[in-house]
């Protein structure tokens, strides 16, 4: 593997920067606005925003059809000239253009990610506006972009527009002339063509934006970007392959097929996700012109769309060459070595499904089901919906767990345990004639403990307690999510709610119940540094309140080693990203730890977890009296007795798990 060298001039390391943040701008952010107008709608009692963001998509909802909102200021960033470097790209000018006219640029090919159709007509980093003066730019995208808060608007100050009839018909017809229009013709399917030194397009069927064409009278204009496939390596997919025929249905089904491919990483320069420096050039050919036609006939069309053709392949012969990679020389970090037993590799691939649930479980359902909302399948939303709605109650009663489906017995599960490893320690029986109230520290990073020990059987809990059945609590909002919420029932997760609890603890479900909850919830994540031992405890008496009104025992639990299997960015108290932090969660109700782990391929640097090993232990059950209104005097009793019982578990055990015999456990 080549390695990145660690000294490298400032203006490489900005390169770098900038198309990184393209790179999460191109997959991530209508993703990334969605997910957080979700959760303030759900989650937060700022819905309003939400509401207010929706109402203005509806009523602007013309405007990416009608020239967009184009600002010079950020076509014309720094970042955008970063970006062009790194390639490099160029923009190629064969001839003028008459800035009394109108124009439509068939741009080829798309590649995987369009990049030199965005730097070239959606900034100025290549000098459009100096190489054609008088002409204003366009770069036509999918529709469904205009749909996401924010990201409409980003992409509109950009010169995007929305890539549809209505939209074409008034850059070419009603804005007046001097508009050049881009349009990727090949569209997202042609990446699945996008292979190194591949030069195919897909054209033959392509003659939408001939007629467009036709019936403004635009002059046509082929543009070939020499190098868009190069960018980027592709898994071999050719025709007839299973791999192209799944990638087939799926672009009948859901309108694309994403490609499988790599580029380079950010310290290495063999495997990762950014574009490899391999140089773009982005040729402007000669304008074919085209006579108006209101309503041309197929004769027509084929006519234009033939001679359309051989200009672009007249185009290509000009200009091609043959071009090579740039070699670079490395220096490395600690890699994962590539000869180990395929039990790690499947412990990794366990823990990576784990980390994108966690991150992404809620947000690809919600993307999906606004998506749909756009489509024919509109039924599908309001039915999923509908759902949501009638079995509201059903996450604060018990949830569903439906054992039958093995849900807690999946595999993925003990391999999850196997890579820190994870143990579940028992010190004492639990009776199954009584409920009891699971009280866990610390939340960690991810609870990675928590949902193995008590949200799946791979550490055996029901061996170690038979006879009880513990549910795991979690936010509220995750029940709000179709297809999450059956998911995280049928692993015997439910609402962290009063009625969650009550309806565990208080008889309606029985006898031999153990309703499990994270005590310093998400917040205390603020706190998980290795060798850091804080809860949140002092304030937090709900969970005592609950287990006296229903007379259930409390149980602590402390989960040595979660602190430890990732590094966060020192946020102490009183510091400004601490404070920022705080902010945060006031405003949207969490605040997201800064933090890193190990990588997929290297030891040092990633978003996976480091094996480190987690001990949960569960300590000796505490009697509590029931008292069906108690007092804030006895709920504070009964919160001192269990802090007690917390804190001489940790002491009795940390010397076994790893922990310094004069560390202590502290309390806010």
């Amino acid at each position: 593997m080549k390695l990145a060298p660690l000294r490298v001039p400032l203006h490489r390391r900005l390169e770098t920067l900038a198309v990184m943040q393209w790179w999460f701008t191109f997959l991530f952010i209508g993703l990334s606005s969605t997910l957080i107008f979700t959760y303030i709608f759900f989650f937060t009692s700022y819905y309003w925003i939400s509401l207010l963001m929706l109402t203005w998509i509806i009523y602007d909802r013309k405007t990416p059809r009608r020239g967009g909102r184009r600002s010079d200021w950020l076509r014309r960033w720094r970042v955008w000239v970063y970006m062009k470097n790194f390639f490099p790209i160029e923009l190629v000018k064969t001839e003028e253009l008459d800035p009394k006219r109108n124009y439509l640029f068939g741009y080829h090919p798309h590649g995987i990610m369009a990049v030199g159709a965005f730097v070239s007509f959606g900034t100025e980093a290549t000098g459009f506006s100096e190489k054609f003066p008088g002409m204003t730019s366009y770069l036509l995208t999918l529709s469904g972009w205009f749909n996401f808060p924010v990201v409409r608007d980003y992409f509109m100050m950009a010169g995007l527009c929305d890539v549809s009839k209505d939209s074409v018909d008034w850059l070419l017809g009603q804005s007046g002339p001097g508009n050049a229009v881009t349009i990727i013709v090949g569209g997202a399917t042609e990446s699945l063509e996008a292979h190194p030194h591949n030069y195919a397009v897909f054209l033959k069927h392509r003659k939408g934006f001939i007629k467009k064409a036709l019936q403004h009278g635009a002059y046509l204009v082929p543009v070939y970007s020499f190098g868009e496939t190069d960018i980027f390596e592709q898994v071999s997919n050719p025709e007839g392959s299973v791999l192209r025929t799944l990638q087939t249905k799926l672009t009948k089904w859901v309108g694309f097929a994403p490609p499988m491919f790599h580029g380079r990483g950010i310290f290495n320069y063999s495997v990762g996700f950014l574009p490899y420096r391999k140089p773009i050039s982005t040729v402007v050919g000669k304008p074919i012109p085209v006579e108006k036609s209101p309503n041309p006939t197929q004769e027509e069309i084929d006519k234009v769309h033939l001679t359309y053709t051989e200009s672009l392949v007249a185009l290509f012969e000009d200009h091609k060459t043959n071009e090579t990679g740039l070699q670079f020389k490395g220096l490395g970090l600690q890699f994962a070595p590539l000869n180990v037993p395929l039990e790690r590799r499947l412990q990794t691939l366990a823990v990576i499904y784990f980390w994108t649930s966690f991150i992404f479980m809620g947000v690809f359902p919600s993307i999906m089901g606004i998506y749909l909302i756009f489509t024919d399948y509109y039924w599908v939303t309001l039915l999923a919906a509908s759902w949501v709605y009638y079995d509201r109650k059903t996450p604060h009663q018990g949830g569903r767990r439906l054992s039958w489906l093995g849900v807690r017995s999946m595999i993925q599960w003990s391999y999850i345990k196997d890579f820190f490893p994870i143990t579940l320690v028992k010190t004492a029986d639990l009776d199954p004639k009584h409920n009891y109230l699971l009280a866990v520290h610390p939340h960690g990073i991810m609870s990675f403990g928590a949902v193995i020990n008590f949200g799946s059987e791979a550490t055996g809990f029901s061996e170690l307690f038979p006879g009880i059945t513990p549910s795991l609590l979690t936010l509220s909002g995750w029940f709000n999510i179709p297809l999450v919420r059956e998911y995280l029932m049928m692993g015997g997760l439910c609402a962290v709610s009063k009625d969650s609890v009550d309806w565990l603890l208080g008889g309606h479900a029985g006898q031999g119940r153990a309703a499990v909850i994270v005590v310093g919830g998400a917040s205390e994540s603020l706190e998980a540094h290795p060798n850091n031992h804080v809860v949140y405890l002092h304030r937090r008496k709900g969970f005592v309140k609950r287990a006296i009104e229903s007379g259930a025992y409390l149980v602590p639990c402390y989960s040595f080693g979660e602190a430890e299997i990732f590094k966060q960015m020192p946020n102490p108290q009183g510091s400004r990203l601490r404070d920022l932090q705080v902010r945060l969660t006031r405003l949207v109700g969490f605040a997201p730890p800064i933090f890193h782990g190990r990588g997929v391929f290297n030891y040092n640097f990633g978003l996976l977890p480091f094996r480190r090993a987690i001990s949960t232990v569960i300590g000796k059950p505490m009697y509590v009296k029931k008292i069906t209104n108690p007092s804030s005097e006895q709920v504070e009793k009964v919160h001192q007795e269990y802090m007690g019982h917390l804190r001489a578990l940790f002491d009795a055990n940390k010397t076994k798990y790893g922990v310094a015999g004069d560390q202590n456990l502290n309390f806010i």
